[in-house]
């Protein structure tokens, strides 16, 4: 089987490799002075309008060897990246081993030499290629109908056919017409642009002429799925399958201007939006990759597979993915009664505390007549400030009056503010830390729930070299429903991944148009309203806000029981 031969050799060699031939054909230029002339039109495309552009060459096997000769020693192909390939070898395999630049680069034109009908070859050719600029060079004697309305010419955004014209007079010289189609005509045939001039398609743009002008009420059907809030949905109290949303809105306006008509679909038959899997489109871009569907107007996030198998159009909204996760339960109302202080501070409170009272302790030993006479009445003594209680007498040693009252200055800042946000605990509920970040999130019990749709992200995050992504693919549960992933958000046990504008909205169960009717000014301003709202209205305090302060009270009774027996029984054995 040949293969398609890249040109990295030397044209000196490849033309001696050719010339070798020249005694076994015995064709000579003289016999095709007609072939010769037409080929300089070629050349002068090559170094007007086509100059420094890389080349793609398709040559016919059924070319003679002079043409060959002649194409080879143009200077364009002497000055700019060029690749021969031959008609002859296994295109599906040439075109799966060409990187995307050559494919379908932006400033690379794909030239096809042919004698006879070349549309067999292209026939079987790789979805992936796709030039942007294609010319179809013919060389034949005769006309092939239609040829530039093949499947897979029809791919190409700029095509032109340029072909032989031999006038009826035999005093005019031989030229060539240029020609081109029309995908969305309704007579559905090629167009005569006009005859080869140098002068006149001397610009690139002269001679691949826009193709498409109009799609003259063309009907288009797109790959589309209605669960893609705000931007496509099931209208309300409408047929199904009637769309609504801003994709809707957009399509409605270009549809009007350009002329057409479109059908969407409801929902992809795989349940999917797209993932290549063992080497094939799933989901919508399946249908449009296996020519079911024209194309699909749904939000897609641009991936490697997806950039090298499709076109993808000017995008109109960019967003990430975000995580959803439930505000966290508030803890209960008899929490408040140390959630005033941080577990550091109650740390730092008992403490300082206990290093007061063995001072006072000590200080008392060694005093020749003790003030409190024992440890046990010491702390009890120092609690007093804590609790609020006056002192019922003040040392007599002056060292132990300079503790006494900066220990009561201590407690009185400590009390005041442990009491400011006692109220504030109690009457407003109170939360626990909540998760900011994803470090934060991939180091907690939280799991991720995420609609199994075939998108691209958890396989993402599982192959990530980043620790943080990588574990949060591994803490990954997939569901089919989506209403499955929200009820695991709602449980508290999962963050829900999504899109972000589409997280907010479905789990906020809002239904609305636009975008903006969702998260623009008349939605910020509706919840400022609604906060400012809630703020004003003065909760009176409750039963269940009242807990804390019985909590202490009974804390307070049961100390008190404490050292009323310790009395008792210090007495009893004196």
């Amino acid at each position: 089987m040949a293969k398609t031969t890249l040109l990295v050799v030397p044209v000196s060699l490849l033309m001696l490799a050719i010339q070798s031939f020249y005694p076994v054909l015995s064709i000579t230029t003289q016999t095709m002075p007609n072939t010769v002339h037409y080929l300089k039109v070629l050349e002068e495309m090559l170094q007007g309008p086509l100059a420094g552009w890389g080349v793609v060459l398709y040559l016919d096997p059924d070319l003679e060897v002079q043409v060959l000769d002649q194409l080879l020693t143009f200077p364009a192909f002497q000055d700019s990246p060029h690749v021969l390939v031959d008609l002859g070898s296994d295109v599906d395999l040439w075109s799966k081993d060409q990187p995307a630049p050559v494919l379908r680069g932006a400033r690379v034109i794909h030239i096809v030499v042919f004698k006879e009908d070349p549309r067999p070859y292209f026939d079987t050719i790789s979805l992936q290629w796709n030039p942007k600029y294609l010319m179809l060079f013919s060389l034949a004697n005769k006309t092939f109908q239609n040829i530039l309305l093949g499947n897979a010419f029809q791919r190409s955004q700029n095509l032109v056919l340029i072909e032989r014209f031999s006038p009826r007079s035999s005093e005019m010289t031989p030229t060539a017409r240029v020609s081109t189609s029309f995908p969305f005509s309704k007579d559905e045939k090629m167009i005569l642009i006009g005859t080869w001039n140098s002068s006149i398609y001397s610009k690139i743009e002269n001679i691949f002429v826009d193709r498409f002008p109009s799609f003259e009420d063309y009907k288009f059907h797109l790959a589309t799925w209605f669960d893609d809030i705000p931007f496509l949905y099931q209208k309300e109290n409408a047929p199904v399958g009637t769309g609504d949303g801003i994709t809707v809105k957009m399509l409605d306006t270009i549809a009007e201007v350009l002329d057409f008509n479109y059908t969407l679909t409801v929902e992809p038959p795989d349940g999917a939006w797209g993932s290549l899997v063992n080497g094939s489109w799933t989901g919508m871009l399946g249908m449009v990759h296996r020519h079911e569907k024209n194309f699909t107007v749904s939000t897609m996030p641009l991936t490697a597979n997806r950039i090298e198998d499709f076109d993808a159009g000017v995008w109109y909204w960019t967003e990430g993915f975000g995580l959803n996760m439930m505000t966290p339960a508030p803890l209960a109302k008899w929490q408040a009664t140390y959630y005033p202080f941080m577990p550091s501070v109650w740390i730092t409170i008992g403490a300082t505390f206990a290093v007061v009272v063995l001072t006072m302790a000590l200080q008392d030993w060694i005093q020749p007549e003790p003030f409190l006479g024992g440890f046990g009445r010491t702390w009890l003594y120092l609690l007093r400030a804590v609790v609020k209680h006056t002192l019922p007498g003040l040392p007599t040693a002056q060292w132990q009056r300079v503790l006494v009252g900066v220990w009561w200055v201590y407690c009185f800042i400590l009390t005041t503010a442990y009491t400011a946000n006692l109220i504030a605990f109690l009457t407003i509920p109170v939360f626990p830390k909540r998760i900011q970040t994803l470090e934060e999130l991939a180091q907690s019990d939280y799991r991720v729930s995420m609609h199994d749709y075939g998108e691209f992200v958890p396989e993402a995050l599982r192959s990530s070299k980043t620790p943080v992504y990588r574990t949060l693919g591994e803490k990954m549960d997939l569901v089919k429903l989506y209403d499955d992933a929200v009820y695991l958000m709602s449980n508290r046990t999962h963050a829900l991944l999504e899109l972000y504008s589409y997280n907010r909205i479905v789990t906020k169960s809002i239904t609305k148009e636009t975008t903006e009717d969702f998260m623009g000014q008349d939605y910020e301003r509706r919840e400022r309203l609604a906060a400012k709202e809630q703020l004003n209205n003065k909760q009176p305090l409750s039963l269940q806000h009242l807990q804390g302060v019985f909590f202490i009270l009974l804390l307070s009774w049961a100390a008190s029981i404490v050292v009323f027996i310790l009395e008792l029984v210090l007495q009893v054995l004196q």
